[in-house]
């Protein structure tokens, strides 16, 4: 809503008195540091979730863009990890580079 502004030169948005919040509050909320997500994807996502060994996956996170490198038990966890690691708060994007061993337990 437009009201005419003092003096009856142009027109001003109305006010809805509330206090207004700075775009940069609004967001800051939600970014979160890379070294953050990259400890939750590890933590929770690939250990706790999906119940694989420390240091199997390294992931690297730059400005909320992860990557995420290793070799998994079977191929089925792949999209799996990937999906789950999408999910996580302050991600932008997830980089596979994950493959699976082969059925002898060999990374091809």
């Amino acid at each position: 809503m437009l009201r005419r502004a003092p003096g009856g030169q142009g027109r001003v948005p109305a006010s809805s008195g509330r206090r207004t919040r700075s775009l940069y509050g609004r967001v800051a909320r939600f970014v979160r540091r890379d070294f953050t997500i990259g400890e939750e994807i590890t933590t929770d996502v690939l250990s706790r979730t999906l119940g694989l060994a420390p240091g199997a996956v390294t992931v690297q996170v730059t400005d909320g863009r992860v990557t995420l490198s290793g070799t998994l038990p079977r191929a089925d966890l792949i999209p799996v990890a990937v999906r789950l690691s999408e999910s996580v708060d302050g991600v932008v994007d997830v980089t596979n580079h994950l493959r699976a061993e082969d059925r002898v337990g060999h990374t091809p």
